[in-house]
């Protein structure tokens, strides 16, 4: 812990509690975060799996799992206790020296962790601290471990009893160190670029423990427990970012950061941010980032520190340090650092390529873009690549014969033992020639087949020449892989596409019924060979059959469909005689059918008197069936006529008329056409005749009548025209009609015949419209503006004041009236007026006076109002202010004066000294105060008086209130 007073103590427990809440609030959420998405792991060496991304790397909470892990072949780690049988495995390819290995339990417990060298088959060795046997009751465990060499593969192997398996998660740092650093300025490791620094414990505060003098750190008297000093210089001007993560989350992690004035982090230097809040993050991190806005966090808490400060802001050339410092262990950190900003340091940089090729083949590696460096390495151990250990920058080129994914590693070193490291991921393919299904063969015409797909492995991408496999001719086709991949031999495939046929045949006879057939042929014209179904053809049913060819022993022949007609014996056929009128010449019966079926008729001659069938009979040897023909001889026919009307007399458009046999005329009184135009107006009021003759067919004559009625009579008169509103008007016309329908003109109807009473309640001008109906017939009549109603104005006025003292009796009056014309005032004491806005002065003698507004529009319509004006006794009381009870003959008793307007039976008077004491009260407007109380005169001074009384006007009580001045 701090060295801190007894009453800062808190501070680190505080810490401690709010970490284990958070921690325990954040593994609940990654636990159901990650539950679904755990990750498979070799449960063996020879299945271990891979991890590519080894600085700095971290899987997700819940991402690997124990669960189901079985015991390996291979003898547990030296450090493991014997039931630690439950493994799974991981491998990685060292790109720096050191790695530092932490398993953090979901619901694993007491993982165990060991490190292996060599192969899987040829053996496996332990390099010395290569394990950990974990804590009991921890579900966290962590190995570091040094001198890896660079391009070696590593497996990690993590083991649990049986009842200790469960998710985890694997954080992994593999680096080479920076310089070598200490608690103390002097011996800062200096930093040459921001890769990740992982330290395992520290020891001590140094040689001088109080380096935070002066800053966040530094209250209370506390000095550095477990610290150590970093430097660096900037590079590239820009931000900085960082997250200082404990290796022990219950561990107290604090920082300082120093801007320096020289290079030397013990000269000159000022701290420009600092942080000792670090238990405010559930994993006790603490740093600087972009969102805090703070640049120091002290020692002791206000509820606003989130344990990070502000990201710094570096300026190229200038040089900084920072001391970190462990409060309450000896535990290390993980130092992760971010931003835009860079460090003065060698740069490894690689080009080159393309980093995938084909076993056997070269790939150029090129350092020429590193900078800041004094020499180049390179490592290509992982992997084969030949040569393995070239120096410089290169291009080198480098030759990999085994098919797999690798590693190459570049370093670069400064001048002042500073090293960065760059890597590149090869992948080595083998070559393979592609292996084809064969396409069967196919008739022309068919839908052609698409290219087979590749039966071997790996798969080879390419394409086709032609591209498009033919449905009408046999070829060849070239498959070629595309460029880029280890295989470029181009592979042939053959596709038979053979002739089609279609066979045919000769035209085939139309049969008659129970004819006898011909054969069907089972040798087509062109040769093809085949079956018939049906074998044979049938003439017993009228109708057309299809039978079906099948080629037998040529797939590429096609079924043919030969369609054979049997028809029943044909009817001859004749043009219809067209029928004839009584007495017209007799035609002739034709001898042979317009379909060349000759015969006789029976009987032989057409009658010109009446109607008859006649039949035909075919000629013998002929396929043909009899017939017959009806020829119809008429008479004149009277046509049927379509009754019209009654019309009215005036039907604006003519009707049509109409008969059941057309195309004959009309005639008559109104016909305007003879076709059938019939106008009610032409032909006016009355019964007309009309006659219609046809000349359809033999002829005919018909006549009828069609009536045309007289409008009815529609005008209309009314008692009153005009009045003020409301007005009553009496409506009356015709009322021989058979309907009367009336509108008012102000939304209102009626039906009435004859007579109509209707009230307008809204002043304004009325069209009245009557429609009467007679038989049928409708007219109307509208009398625009026929009824005038007049507005009643609206008689309205106020008075100022309305009610007058008694002194006073003059009220003026505020006309308001609308649609007034002239105005006639009575002021109720016997006066009027007949000006718009009057005064008026009333007697001096209270009471009520109620004054009317007669108002009268330009039309005559009137209304009026009416308002009470009251005139009020005044109101007095006199009080003195001073009396001299003396026993001289003057103003000897203090008593109000009352003159009117008060009730004085309703009275009561209380007199006060100065503390609140009453020394007089009458009820008594005749009695005052003679200066004494209790029988004697009381000192001389300043009294309060209260008097409360009735007043007449409304019957309430008025409090008054003053002050007197005895003198004795």
């Amino acid at each position: 812990m701090k060295n801190t007073p007894p009453f800062l103590s808190n501070e680190t427990c505080y810490k401690r509690t709010r970490l284990l809440i958070l921690s325990r609030g954040l593994l609940f959420v990654s636990l159901l975060f990650f539950s679904l998405g755990t990750m498979a792991q070799g449960d063996d060496c020879a299945t271990a799996l891979p991890l590519t991304n080894v600085t700095n790397y971290c899987s997700s909470a819940t991402q690997y799992t124990s669960t189901g892990a079985t015991a390996s072949a291979f003898t547990a780690a030296s450090c493991w206790t014997a039931s630690a049988t439950s493994d799974v495995w991981f491998s990685f390819v060292a790109i720096g020296t050191n790695v530092l290995i932490s398993i953090n339990g979901a619901t694993m417990q007491q993982p165990r962790i060991a490190i292996y060298s060599g192969t899987c088959a040829g053996g496996l060795t332990q390099p010395p601290g290569g394990c950990t046997n974990g804590t009991g009751g921890s579900p966290d465990s962590q190995l570091f471990n040094s001198g890896l060499v660079q391009g070696t593969t590593y497996f990690i192997r993590i083991s649990t009893t049986s009842a200790q398996r469960g998710t985890f998660q694997l954080c992994i740092n593999n680096y080479t160190p920076p310089p070598s650093a200490s608690a103390d300025c002097n011996g800062a490791g200096r930093l040459c670029n921001k890769n990740s620094i992982s330290v395992t414990n520290l020891t001590s505060g140094g040689v001088n423990n109080n380096e935070n003098a002066g800053t966040c750190l530094s209250g209370f008297g506390i000095f550095e427990t477990n610290s150590v000093w970093y430097t660096w210089t900037c590079q590239t001007a820009g931000t900085l970012t960082m997250d200082i993560i404990p290796a022990n989350q219950m561990d107290d992690i604090d920082f300082i950061v120093f801007q320096l004035s020289t290079s030397d982090p013990c000269g000159p230097r000022t701290p420009i941010r600092c942080s000792a809040t670090s238990f405010l993050q559930p994993n006790a991190s603490t740093g600087m980032n972009a969102t805090s806005t703070d640049q120091n966090e002290a020692v002791g808490w206000s509820g606003i520190e989130d344990a990070y400060v502000q990201q710094l802001t570096m300026t190229a050339g200038t040089s900084y340090a920072i001391l970190i410092n462990n409060t309450n262990a000896t535990n290390g950190f993980s130092l992760n650092w971010g931003g835009t900003g860079t460090f003065v340091g060698p740069d490894a940089n690689i080009t080159g390529g393309p980093f995938t090729v084909c076993a056997g083949n070269s790939i150029s590696f090129d350092g020429n873009t590193s900078t800041n460096y004094s020499t180049l390495n390179w490592n290509f151990l992982n992997g084969g690549g030949t040569p393995t250990n070239p120096a410089g920058p290169g291009p080198h080129s480098i030759t990999y014969t085994t098919p797999g994914t690798y590693v190459a590693i570049l370093n670069a070193t400064s001048a002042t033992g500073c090293t960065s490291v760059e890597t590149a991921t090869v992948t080595v393919s083998s070559g393979v020639t592609p292996t084809f299904a064969a396409v069967p063969a196919f008739c022309s015409g068919q839908p052609a087949p698409a290219f087979p797909v590749q039966t071997n492995a790996p798969l080879v991408a390419g394409t086709w020449s032609p591209n498009v496999i033919s449905n009408t001719v046999s070829g060849t086709y070239t498959f070629t892989p595309n460029a880029g991949q280890c295989t470029s031999t181009p592979v042939d495939i053959t596709v038979t596409v053979n002739n089609s046929i279609t066979p045919t045949f000769p035209a085939h006879p139309q049969y008659c019924l129970n004819a006898i057939p011909q054969a069907l042929p089972t040798t087509s014209d062109n040769g093809v060979v085949g079956t018939w179904s049906p074998a044979t053809v049938s003439t017993a049913t009228a109708g057309t059959t299809n039978y079906t060819f099948t080629p037998t022993g040529n797939p590429c022949a096609a079924p043919v469909t030969v369609a054979i007609v049997v028809g029943a014996p044909p009817t001859p056929a004749f043009n219809q005689i067209p029928a004839l009128c009584s007495g017209d010449p007799a035609p002739v019966l034709p001898a042979n059918s317009t379909n060349s079926i000759s015969g006789t008729w029976s009987p032989a001659t057409v009658s010109n008197t009446s109607s008859g069938t006649y039949t035909f009979t075919p000629d013998a040897g002929q396929c043909a069936t009899t017939t017959t023909m009806s020829i119809t001889v008429n008479n004149p026919v009277a046509p049927n006529l379509t009754p019209a009307g009654p019309f009215c007399e005036n039907t604006a458009a003519p009707v049509s008329l109409t008969a059941d046999i057309p195309g004959g005329t009309w005639s008559g009184t109104g016909i305007t056409d003879p076709t059938g135009l019939f106008d009610p107006v032409i032909a006016g009021a009355g019964t007309h005749t009309v006659t219609y003759v046809h000349t359809q067919g033999c002829g005919g004559t018909n006549s009828m009548t069609i009536t045309v009625n007289t409008l009815p009579d529609s005008d209309f008169s009314a008692d009153v025209l005009s009045g003020c509103n409301p007005v009553t008007v009496h409506f009356t016309s015709d009322a021989s009609v058979d309907a009367s329908s009336w509108d008012f003109g102000d939304n209102t109807t009626a039906n009435t015949i004859g007579n109509a009473d209707h009230t307008f309640l809204s002043a304004g001008t009325y069209t009245i419209t009557l429609t009467n109906t007679l038989n049928g017939c409708s007219s109307s009549t509208v009398k625009i503006g026929y009824i005038a109603v007049f507005p009643i104005p609206d008689a309205s006025f106020n008075a100022s004041p309305q009610v007058l003292p008694q002194t006073e009796t003059t009220a003026h009056f505020n006309n308001h009236s609308v649609n007034g014309d002239s105005y006639f005032w009575t002021f109720g004491d016997g006066e009027n007026s007949s000006l718009e806005n009057p005064s008026h002065s009333f007697p001096q003698v209270p009471g009520n006076y109620t004054v009317t507004l007669t108002v009268t529009s330009l039309n005559g319509c009137t209304d009026a109002t009416s308002l009470i004006i009251t005139v009020k006794d005044n109101k007095i009381i006199y009080v003195p202010n001073t009396f001299t009870p003396d026993g001289d003959e003057f103003n000897n008793v203090f008593a109000p004066v009352i003159t009117a307007g008060y009730d004085t039976q309703n009275y009561s008077f209380t007199i006060f000294d100065r503390w609140g004491e009453t020394v007089f009260e009458s009820h008594d407007v005749n009695r005052g105060w003679d200066g004494t109380y209790m029988g004697k005169l009381v000192p001389a001074g300043i009294y309060t008086w209260t008097i409360r009384i009735k007043s007449l006007d409304d019957d309430r009580y008025e409090v008054f209130t003053g002050h007197l001045n005895m003198i004795r």
